[in-house]
């Protein structure tokens, strides 16, 4: 409400004039989509912020065609879907502005998640693992990997032969003493984040 007396006259308004002012909330968004906290590489990930907003900021990490390639969405969207090149740490932030009421949000929503290898497993240490039926000192080959977090039931090792996994070096190790004579070929699950099955 305003009211004033006219200086010249000294008069005074007969009535104020009255206005009002709304304020309006800024925006505070969210991800309604986004990945778990590990995902696989090269696989298609997507975030998704509320709908029928403006002006969508999009922040990404790295470099596009280098760290990640956008496969839709992006700007002036409220999604995005990549796939992440490059391995580890990912945060990823949006911010928009209200379309009803023109506010710009003061902070971002983020989202991050941990790019990681599929899991590989290397050679024998020895090409062509043999072991001397009855005789535990000869069996000395091993198998490292990585991206792995633990081993299933093995299948197929020779009688009295068992596999072993070590967290901690990603070793399979191979113990026992081998009780049978023969051909064996031999299968082990690979447990883990990322097992390309």
């Amino acid at each position: 409400m305003v009211s004033y007396t006219d200086p010249s006259t000294g008069c005074t308004a007969a009535s104020p004039t009255t206005n009002s002012i709304t304020v309006d909330p800024l925006p505070v968004p969210t991800f309604t989509i986004s990945p778990g906290t590990v995902v696989c590489e090269q696989s298609s990930v997507t975030y998704t912020t509320q709908s029928g907003q403006t002006n969508y900021v999009w922040n990404l990490p790295g470099t596009a065609g280098t760290d990640y390639t956008i496969i839709s969405g992006g700007t002036s969207s409220e999604s995005i879907t990549l796939k992440w090149l490059t391995l580890g740490s990912k945060t990823v932030t949006v911010s928009y502005t209200d379309a009803s009421t023109g506010c710009i949000a003061s902070s971002e929503a983020s989202s991050t998640t941990e790019v990681e290898p599929f899991a590989t497993v290397g050679p024998s240490s020895d090409p062509t693992p043999s072991v001397c039926i009855t005789d535990p000192s000869s069996l000395s080959f091993a198998q490292s990997t990585t991206g792995v977090s633990s081993i299933g039931t093995p299948t197929g090792l020779p009688p009295g032969i068992t596999a072993t996994f070590n967290p901690s070096t990603g070793v399979i190790s191979f113990a026992g003493t081998a009780t049978t004579t023969g051909f064996y070929s031999y299968s082990i699950p690979l447990i883990g984040n990322c097992i390309n099955a």
